[in-house]
């Protein structure tokens, strides 16, 4: 049997051996004690407005830098940047893991967030939209008009702010614009002010050009009149068609076409319940309009399942014929065509899928028919541009070899910056107690932290805008993309905004969580103020009077957790998608969300106008969440839980501000 020697049983060769390899070990650790000890340790760097640069690598407090940019172009991986009070008119780049911690005093660097803001403002580096039309021209309308074809179309800029041109035409495929370009634009301080679409469609009726187009938030259909096609007379009861109050319309009324046979008819795209249709509508005079409901929905099944939009509707051989645009499960945007009697009931022409589609997606089309030869102007959305094709039967279209017919023209202009961005290897920075306003981004606006897994607390982070128009943009913060991670703690996003993605908070992919978090009339035509598509945590967090709330549509099974937490006064509180894992407890969900102690409930915020949002007395949200949960303190750095209720049980608040126990507390205006 074998047994294990102590020391003094081993022979006197192997003893000497190891004693050798200890010897050779103690050494080598001699050697190698002083080259660790060398290593650099992180440093403190100093910053404030009365600092100089030149120079200086920002170490002594008493000889700070002046900018904060500086400052971490001359830092080394994992240092920290103290940030003295004042306002840095700057767009910061961070290529490395660092800390930058505002709220100091620059004479013995105390801190204190409310007494020595620290503000970081990215509006020297805005966005320059560019020409009205530099961006994209799309959705266009054709008329015959003696022997020149006229067309109407839609220009946008970089930030999509949409305006109406006019081109002229002998062929239907080389055009000239018109030198009053653009000839349709909206009206400052009016329902028309903004549009990211506005789709005319124009008819010639007796010597008078009428034009039918949208406009505004939600989408509504305006008329206006002229008598040369350059000049518009806005009708003065306008919008002359809004949505609702049917389900079917609820949310927008836009891009239609009409046809006049002794009453004006109008096919309109409608997006509510049923999703984007197309919906119907007849008139004595263009102006007064009666709805008759849908006429065309997606076709389960079909490739025209998902959506519906752009009618162009002309009469032929005694039949309404309707070409229009869709987009399936499995089809790209395209171009089909549907037949009717009666402008009610409508029949496709069924091709096993669209009449005419091409490798990128089209649509919007507009079909006129010159002589025997079907024509259509329809648009390249991955382009930007209109395209031109013919028909002989309005079935089998053939492009034009020389499309496209129009594209965008002008000053292209050029993105801004946001406030904060992260590249390279800056894993693991922090922002701390920095007020971050006026950033312009293609993609993030206030921070874009795509590439990087960052920490966000007590900071302010307001007044920024995103405007690339995709689902990857974030007005105040972007973040989270695949396998990072965003925390964001005791903040605040207010008043930021985008075109797309979302207004306040973009997680692409990666994991969120958010603790104490203020979210409050945030902005965006079309996106919730928080967009994710990874697993997220929202604890103790108050999304309110935003235009709408928080959509999780991840791309695989993954949860979002919501707890203790108020999602109210938004176009609607939570949507999912396929994938999403919901899980909400002891939270204040408007129109309701199952769970243990969920409630749907006005919250009672003491002056949400103001940004007071902490619970006034009798508020169903006080002593109603999980202590379970529930941080120390709330976003202000009140103590929680509080025996709200008085009767000697102490428990927490629902959402980011725990209930004042005494009213001397001032709003939290954010200034610049």
């Amino acid at each position: 049997m074998k047994t294990s020697h102590p020391l003094g049983s081993l022979n006197s060769g192997l003893f000497l051996r190891s004693l050798g390899a200890l010897v050779a070990l103690l050494l080598l650790l001699t050697l190698i004690g002083p080259l660790a000890a060398a290593a650099p340790d992180t440093a403190t760097r100093y910053v404030a407005t009365t600092g100089a640069d030149a120079g200086n690598d920002c170490l002594d407090p008493g000889l700070p830098c002046r900018t904060i940019q500086h400052a971490i172009d001359v830092a080394g991986n994992g240092d920290e940047v103290l940030i003295a009070q004042g306002t840095y008119q700057e767009n910061l780049v961070i290529p490395v893991t660092l800390a930058l911690r505002g709220g100091f005093e620059a004479d013995g660097w105390t801190r204190d967030l409310d007494l020595f803001p620290t503000i970081i403002d990215g509006s020297g580096n805005p966005i320059e939209p560019g020409g009205w039309e530099s961006n994209t021209v799309a959705k266009a309308t054709v008329v015959r008009d003696d022997t020149i074809f006229r067309m109407w179309y839609d220009g946008s800029n970089l930030v999509d702010d949409v305006q109406v041109g006019l081109a002229s035409s002998g062929n239907g495929k080389t055009w000239a614009r018109s030198a009053a370009n653009p000839v349709l634009t909206g009206t400052p301080g009016s329902w028309d002010e903004f549009a990211s679409e506005r789709a005319p469609f124009v008819l010639k009726e007796g010597g008078v050009f009428k034009m039918w187009y949208e406009s505004g938030e939600p989408r509504q259909l305006g008329y206006a009149t002229s008598p040369n096609g350059v000049t518009w007379t806005k009708h003065p009861d306008n919008p002359i068609l809004s949505p609702g109050p049917d389900g079917y319309d609820r949310d927008a009324v836009g891009h239609g076409a009409v046809l006049h046979e002794g009453i004006y008819k109008l096919w309109y795209h409608a997006i509510g319940d049923e999703g984007p249709i197309i919906a119907y509508a007849t008139s004595p005079d263009g102006v007064n309009w009666i709805k008759h409901g849908p006429v065309l929905l997606p076709d389960s099944g079909a490739w025209d399942d998902r959506a519906l939009w752009g009618p162009s509707v002309i009469r032929y051989q005694g039949l309404l014929h309707m070409w229009y645009a869709a987009d399936g499960s499995n089809t790209q945007p395209s171009i089909g065509l549907a037949v009717s009697s009666d402008g009610m009931s409508w029949t496709r022409i069924s091709l096993g899928g669209p009449v005419f589609g091409e490798t990128t997606p089209i649509g919007d089309p507009h079909v006129l028919l010159h002589g025997s030869i079907f024509k259509m102007w329809y648009t390249d959305y991955a382009a930007g541009t209109i395209k031109y094709a013919e028909s002989l039967d309005g079935v089998n279209w053939t492009p034009w070899a020389g499309n496209p017919v129009l594209e965008p023209a002008g000053d292209p202009g050029a993105w801004g910056e946001p406030v904060v961005r992260f590249e390279g290897d800056s894993n693991d920075s922090l922002l701390d107690g920095l007020r971050i306003t006026g950033g312009q981004g293609r993609e993030g606006g206030g921070v874009h932290a795509a590439s990087a897994s960052i920490s966000i607390i007590h900071c302010r982070i307001y007044d920024n805008y995103a405007g690339v128009g995709d689902s990857t943009e974030g007005g105040g913060v972007l973040g989270a993309m695949d396998g990072k991670t965003l925390i964001i703690e005791d903040s605040l996003l207010v008043n930021n905004s985008s075109r797309s993605g979302a207004s306040a908070v973009r997680a692409h992919g990666g994991s969120l969580n958010m603790v104490n978090v203020l979210i409050a009339h945030n902005h965006s035509p079309e996106a919730p103020a928080v967009h994710l598509n990874g697993a997220a945590t929202l604890t103790n967090v108050t999304i309110a009077d935003n235009e709408s709330g928080v959509l999780h549509n991840p791309v695989e099974p993954l949860p979002l957790i919501v707890r203790n937490s108020i999602i109210y006064n938004n176009g609607w509180a939570i949507a999912v998608e396929p994938g999403s894992v919901v899980e909400v407890g002891f939270s204040n969900i408007e129109a309701g969300w199952p769970g243990p102690g969920n409630i749907d409930e006005p919250p009672m915020f003491r002056d949400s106008d103001t940004l007071d949002y902490h619970l006034r007395w009798g508020s169903p949200c006080i002593d109603t969440g999980a202590n379970t949960w529930a941080p120390n303190h709330d976003v202000e750095g009140d103590p929680r839980p509080l025996d709200g209720n008085g009767d000697g049980t102490a428990v927490a608040d629902m959402g980011a501000d725990e209930l004042l126990l005494q009213y001397n507390w001032m709003p939290m205006l954010l200034h610049r």
